[in-house]
């Protein structure tokens, strides 16, 4: 079976949005995250980015305005894809769901030089890896 996956690099101002799993996550609890996750088999990408971000944040974020920045095909079966939203206006109020217990508004810098676990998330490796490369854009 096919798995997507999808994540939002969702900036306001030169901030990025990074969750913290909670401990009732039941992969990676306390490590940092992004918001989105699995897609399921009726959706695009970003109509399954979409839900996540708003079961995830309380963002109802439309989906033109998430553009795709990143696509990996990780295994035989597996798809890996990163958007990037822009947020304007005022600060978001979030909404958290149980899956995440606390969240914050980093750099590209902060998130790059951060201290992690071994055993990271291997999608939120690749968001890292990918920030390397736009961080001086």
């Amino acid at each position: 079976m096919t798995t997507y996956a999808a994540k939002a690099l969702i900036f306001y101002a030169d901030k990025l949005l990074v969750l913290r799993r909670s401990s009732t996550h039941p992969h990676w609890a306390f490590q940092p995250d992004l918001p989105g996750g699995m897609i399921e088999t009726d959706e695009t990408p970003e109509v399954g980015l979409s839900r996540e971000i708003l079961e995830e944040t309380g963002l109802d974020i439309p989906i033109t305005k998430a553009n795709l920045v990143y696509e990996k095909h990780i295994r035989t079966f597996d798809y890996h894809y990163i958007y990037l939203v822009r947020l304007d206006g005022d600060m978001p109020e979030l909404n958290i769901s149980w899956e995440h217990d606390q969240y914050s508004w980093q750099t590209i810098n902060e998130i790059i030089e951060g201290k992690y676990p071994e055993d990271l998330d291997h999608f939120f490796v690749e968001v890292v890896d990918y920030l390397k490369t736009i961080k001086d854009q």
